[in-house]
This record gives structure tokens, sequence and C-alpha cells, in this order.
């Protein structure tokens, strides 16, 4: 290939890649729009029926407050709390544990056999 034509085509690329970058600018979301997003923080993304999943398994229980509880010291003890950060159970860990646990009942038993 002739260099005249590599640099040719090197140049084009850089200045099509940059009228593309600047061409495409994100359209302003509306206040309703910003208003559904923050309201909906932890689920953004979510259909309505995971929604309802999702509603639907918190407010089950699946493991009591003693097991809770062990959850939470193991947690503690893989991943201890230190004066920059928290630890496991800051981090909602044993309520993802239980939330998992509903949600995959196949690793009900595995966990509670674990547990005991």
């Amino acid at each position: 290939m002739d260099r005249r034509k590599s640099i040719k085509s090197i140049l084009l690329g850089t200045v099509a890649g940059g009228l593309v970058v600047h061409g495409c600018k994100p359209e302003s979301a509306s206040t309703e729009e910003i208003a559904a997003l923050k309201s909906d923080e932890n689920h953004f993304g979510r259909t309505p029926e995971e929604k309802e999943l999702i509603e639907k398994l918190n407010s089950e229980q699946f493991f009591n407050e003693h097991e809770l509880g062990t959850i939470a010291i193991l947690s503690n003890l893989i991943m201890p709390p230190n004066d920059k950060f928290g630890g496991a159970t800051d981090a909602g860990v044993p309520d993802f544990i239980e939330f998992m646990a509903k949600d995959v009942p196949k690793l009900q038993t595995d966990l509670r056999g674990g547990l005991m």
C-alpha cells in the first residue's frame, strides 16, 4: 500500500470518528423520566413482573433469626469490618443470602444444611 494512501486513510478515519462523536449528543431527559429513575433506584431496568417477584420474595422469610445471626457472624469472620469500610453485615450480605435462598430454591437445602 502506498504511504500517502495510508496517511490519508488514517486522517480521514480520525476526522470521521470525531464528527460522529461530536454529532451524537444525548437527548435531555424530561423531569418525569428523572423522577421515575430516582424513585426506582434499587430496581432500575426491571420489568413489572420482576418488581412483583422481588416484592413477593422480600415479604417472605426463609431463615429464622438464629440462622440469620449465624450468617451475620460467619460473614463478619470472612470479611471483618475495619475503620475505613464496614463489614459484610454493613454491605447487606445476610440479606442477600436470604434473598438468594428464596429466589433459587435449589440452594435452600445446601444453605440450611451448611448452617447446621
